[in-house]
């Protein structure tokens, strides 16, 4: 199951809201085996405590960009494994999963040149869209938006999450590196999209 929660602001409630309760509330072999988080590598916090302190006791081994075993006693007093995988991304940079997918892009000789213009376009405008692109994360989506919006004219005005899901991601080499721990699940054919 994948859950998209809208910004790492809402991490705890979706824990709260369905994962907990799954792993502690659900016989073993209806709970989860593996929970991947994945975060934008683009904060200095302490990320790995942060989400020791959402999962509340109960998961205490957590590491960076690699999966952890973790055993605890559930409600019905049966002893429970789960794994957890805290995936920074891009893992080898500071960055956010913008920075990953046009560096996914840029793979394709023609398409990189598109990337560059479309980042320094927005380098150069961002002072006047002061009012709309307030910090560098904003500055970030405005690049892979302009990215799109020359990629796929026809479909600006189409939402963002359906323009990216109709990329072939799978076939970008950065992509496959940069989610290597899911790809191998995904090739046993274990994840559930929700």
């Amino acid at each position: 199951m994948i859950f998209g929660v809208g910004g790492k602001d809402n991490f705890r409630n979706v824990l709260d809201k369905y994962i907990l309760e799954i792993i502690k509330e659900y016989p073993r072999k209806e709970s989860f085996e593996k929970i991947a988080i994945i975060n934008d590598n683009d904060n200095t916090k302490d990320v790995i405590k942060e989400q020791k302190e959402w999962f509340q006791g109960i998961i205490a081994n957590i590491s960076e960009n690699q999966w952890a075993k973790n055993s605890f006693i559930n409600s019905f007093g049966a002893k429970t494994d789960v794994k957890i995988l805290s995936l920074l991304i891009p893992p080898d940079k500071h960055g956010a999963l913008e920075n990953v997918l046009m560096d996914a892009i840029s793979e394709d000789i023609g398409d990189k040149v598109i990337v560059e213009k479309s980042k320094n376009f927005i380098g150069r405008i961002r002072s006047d869209a002061h009012k709309y692109i307030l910090n560098d994360r904003l500055a970030l989506k405005s690049q892979l938006s302009t990215v799109f919006a020359v990629m796929s004219p026809e479909k600006t005005f189409y939402l963002l999450d359906e323009i990216m899901q109709a990329v072939k991601w799978e076939k970008y080499q950065t992509f496959e590196d940069c989610f290597a721990e899911l790809c191998k699940i995904r090739k046993q054919g274990s994840i559930l999209n929700k």
